[in-house]
C-alpha cells in the first residue's frame, strides 16, 4: 500500500465511523468490500499498459509502412525466430 493510499484510507476512517462497520466484511472479519475496490483499481494500469503497447505498435507499423527504414513488427518477430533457432546472430562470422 502506498503512502497516498494509507493518507487517504486513514481520512476516510476518521470522516466516516459508519463504513468501519461496512468494512468489517463476514464473520470471520475479512475484508470483502475493500478487497474488491481495490481489485478494481487493478485493471486500469492494466488496461493503459495494454493501450500503450498497442499504440506504440501501431505507430511503428505505420511509420515502417509509410517508407520510413524500418523493419515491420512481423519481420522482426520472423527474423528473432531465425536468430533464435541458430543460436547466433546475423553479423556473427562463420568460423573458420
Amino acid at each position: 500500500m502506498s503512502v497516498l493510499d494509507k493518507q487517504g484510507a486513514a481520512a476516510s476512517e476518521q470522516t466516516d465511523p459508519a463504513s468501519a462497520s461496512d468494512d468489517a466484511g463476514g464473520p470471520d472479519g475479512s475484508k470483502a468490500p475493500a478487497e474488491h475496490r481495490r481489485a478494481g483499481r487493478r485493471g486500469l494500469p492494466l488496461l493503459l499498459n495494454t493501450v500503450s503497447v498497442t499504440l506504440g505498435i501501431t505507430l511503428w507499423w505505420a511509420l515502417a509502412a509509410a517508407g520510413f527504414k524500418l523493419p515491420t513488427p512481423p519481420e522482426v518477430v520472423s527474423r528473432a525466430g531465425t536468430l533464435i533457432e541458430n543460436g547466433r546472430s546475423a553479423r556473427t562470422s562463420s568460423p573458420a
